[in-house]
């Protein structure tokens, strides 16, 4: 377990923003651990709290953003158009 804390320290943000970010993509990564282990170590002040807040936040922001352009639609003229919709001919 010192080992991983160790590595938390020395890559912490960018380890939080991918394993957050793949546990969005419904693998099934246990998050819980991760994010109570950079917790104790914001408690003891080797990560910022704000920081994993700030971090999560934009992990799950911009995957959620990808998929919502990728999967549902892409944003054209300030609406979200349906890609299903283009295919009828009812182009902007």
């Amino acid at each position: 377990m010192t080992e991983f804390l160790q590595f938390l320290v020395a890559h912490g943000y960018v380890v939080i923003f991918a394993w957050v970010v793949l546990d969005q993509a419904e693998l099934p990564l246990p998050t819980l651990p991760l994010l109570l282990a950079a917790v104790a170590l914001a408690g003891t002040g080797e990560l910022s709290l704000l920081g994993i807040f700030v971090v999560c936040t934009l992990a799950v922001v911009s995957f959620d953003l990808f998929w919502v352009g990728r999967l549902r639609g892409v944003l054209d003229g300030g609406g979200l158009r349906n890609r299903n919709s283009w295919a009828s001919g009812d182009q902007p």
